[in-house]
């Protein structure tokens, strides 16, 4: 799917034109080019007037310098051409700030349609949104943080899910800005991240953390052993350790002596050395499976005694388990398994995301019509003439049968121009 030359492209295209080096005629000239046939069809009527507006300045500049006997106007002088490129940088800063805005409405409020044309836009201007959809992450944050309880569940007016795809086009893009609003969403307590990013908290954290954090693996390690936050995100960030020794950015030593540290790190022991209440045994069960699942239980330091695998959930892992990993060898088993995963970078966030719950529903409004609306007609240098005007009964505007005729014979539409055009 292709979307190519959309209001946002347009406003882009001026923008850059404006920036070029050249007199100011040129770069009216070829920002003038940029805007041309602009798509006007959904656009909000702020743009609508802004364009007709320059439009209109624009031909009276053209006409004040049409000679009584010539066709050809001169050109623009300096001043009036600098005057336009100011009038222009507004109108596609305008542009640029609406679609923008319409984008992230879609990405906001999605009504379970997948936003894909807003997302393929927005993949084409990815500097420009990236920070758009950082800013929109820490808004949610700040949601989440007004409540007292760590499981609270934000409101349908006040979710939206900018944090879910935008997780995911993080990775498609590299953005490496967004590693510190992704680490605090992951670090919020309770169900947060979830509210966030829902199941993706689980299954997107491990490649995310590994695409980003190869070259820091203390803050992986910090997300880990923080006791505040949810024990299945802490889980799901030592998983980022298969990826990593899979795509050898980790030796398999390195990976199991880590893991075996933060085994020892995260126990919560009672007076007697039994596990505290508040011990998270799923976790230290995860750590456990991690080791076995990359082959290194016969590397690792833990040992598989009374006391240690009472800090263990045994639903997850048990003893005899470990053990046989730890004596046996899997090496091609395990190998071949490894190999089996996704790859750490995710090469594009529409199809991961198309097959979620969450887009199951199909649109149930048509798209609307198209009009395309030219302001070239509002004419060029090397033409004569005057602004183009707004003529509501043609096609895209459409008239009430039963409205007058905007011909102005004075009679209704349905009687005049219609029965000519049908």
């Amino acid at each position: 799917m292709t979307l190519e030359n959309t209001r946002l492209d347009r406003a882009f295209a001026v923008l850059d034109a404006l920036q070029q080096t050249g007199s100011p005629a040129d770069r009216v000239s070829a920002a003038f080019h940029a805007l041309d046939g602009i798509e006007l069809t959904g656009a909000s009527d702020a743009v609508r007037n802004s364009i007709e507006s320059f439009g209109m300045k624009y031909n009276a500049m053209q006409r004040g310098h049409l000679a009584e006997s010539a066709e050809t106007p001169a050109e623009l002088s300096d001043e009036e051409a600098h005057e336009l490129v100011i009038d222009l940088r507004q109108v596609a800063e305008l542009i640029r700030d609406t679609e923008t805005e319409r984008i992230l409405d879609r990405f906001r409020d999605h009504g379970g349609v997948l936003p894909e044309a807003e997302v393929i836009e927005a993949r084409r201007h990815r500097e420009w949104f990236a920070s758009h959809l950082i800013r929109g992450c820490y808004e949610q944050i700040e949601k989440l943080k007004r409540f007292d309880d760590r499981d609270a569940q934000l409101d349908d007016d006040q979710h939206n899910t900018i944090p879910f795809l935008a997780f995911f086009l993080f990775s498609e893009w590299s953005v490496e800005e967004s590693v510190p609003v992704i680490l605090e969403s992951l670090r919020l307590p309770g169900k947060g991240p979830y509210e966030l990013f829902g199941d993706a908290a689980n299954e997107h954290t491990p490649h995310y953390l590994a695409q980003f954090l190869s070259h820091d693996l203390d803050r992986i390690d910090e997300l880990i052993a923080d006791p505040q936050a949810n024990t299945y995100v802490r889980w799901s960030a030592a998983s980022s350790y298969k990826l990593l020794v899979r795509d050898q950015l980790i030796s398999l030593d390195d990976a199991v002596a880590r893991l075996d540290r933060l085994f020892h790190k995260i126990k919560i022991v009672c007076e007697h050395g039994h596990p505290s209440l508040e011990h998270q045994y799923e976790l230290s069960a995860g750590l456990l499976s991690v080791i076995c699942s990359i082959g290194g239980a016969s590397r690792s330091t833990f040992s598989a005694d009374e006391q240690n695998w009472d800090f263990v959930e045994e639903s997850i892992i048990d003893r005899d388990t470990f053990v046989e990993y730890a004596n046996s060898t899997f090496d091609e088993t395990i190998r071949n398994r490894m190999h089996r995963l996704p790859p750490t970078r995710i090469e594009d966030a529409l199809e991961c995301v198309r097959d979620w719950a969450a887009f199951s529903s199909t649109p149930t409004t048509p798209p609307p019509r198209r009009i395309r609306v030219r302001p070239t007609k509002l004419k060029r240098s090397g033409a004569s003439g005057r602004p183009a005007a707004k003529q509501p009964g043609k096609r895209g505007e459409r008239v009430p049968r039963n409205a007058k005729c905007p011909c102005g014979s004075g009679r209704k539409h349905k009687q005049c121009c219609l029965r000519r055009e049908n």
